[in-house]
């Protein structure tokens, strides 16, 4: 079985069972389908789809090596954890130790919400919680007594009262209650760290740290 194996492997095309055409198109490592194979030069390469293999027929040429070897796209590594599990600390240190970006998620959803709503979202940016108030009104009191004057806070700033998508409000609830984002949500946004400059072209042997919770790992992103 395994001498078999082996010898299945050395016929194996230059992307081995790797789809060349993603390979070349998107710079992304995407098994390719056994029913969609083809043979060139000798050698075997799988497909991701039937449009890739009809691609690869046109011009093979463009999808296999030349000079030199095919290069590998960089490593995206995905943190999960929830919250206080240290994810932060660990993306960070890896990011400074090997030189890669480091990517926050809930910090980019963050900075999106930002454009449009012109404040953050989430447990902590909200206002004071009936602890701090009480205790706001405990210090008034002992002033009260003690005769002393407590400065005003200024007020605080009135924010627009902006008319949020659907997909806003989905990304709202995410950041409040920690709910999961769908996939017709969150795949256009991860798309952009594989697709698009920078990320596309990070120089080999370096990579992309993202951070996130739980909640992407719940959801239909895979």
């Amino acid at each position: 079985g395994e001498e078999k194996l082996k010898e299945k492997r050395r016929h194996l095309g230059d992307t081995k069972h790797f789809c060349p055409v993603v390979l070349k198109e998107n710079f992304i490592l995407q098994p390719g389908n056994t029913d969609e194979a083809v043979k060139y030069r000798e050698k075997i390469y799988y497909f991701s789809t039937a449009e890739a293999k009809e691609k690869f027929l046109e011009h093979p040429e463009d999808y296999v090596a030349q000079n030199e070897p095919l290069k590998a796209p960089p490593i995206r590594i995905c943190l999960l954890g929830p919250r206080g599990s240290g994810r932060t600390r660990c993306a960070r240190t890896l990011a400074e130790n090997f030189g890669v970006f480091h990517i926050q998620f809930d910090e980019f959803l963050q900075e999106k919400m930002l454009l449009k709503a012109e404040r953050k979202f989430g447990p902590e940016f909200e206002d004071d919680s009936e602890e701090e108030q009480a205790t706001k009104q405990e210090l008034e009191e002992l002033a009260v007594q003690a005769n002393v004057k407590i400065e005003e806070e200024s007020p605080k700033k009135q924010l627009p009262d902006v008319q949020l998508t659907e997909e806003e409000e989905a990304i709202k609830l995410s950041l409040m209650e920690n709910e999961p984002l769908t996939s017709e949500i969150l795949d256009p946004m991860l798309s952009e760290w594989w697709l698009k400059e920078p990320m596309r072209w990070v120089p080999p042997y370096t990579g992309v740290v993202f951070l996130t919770a739980f909640k992407v790992l719940c959801s239909e992103w895979s």
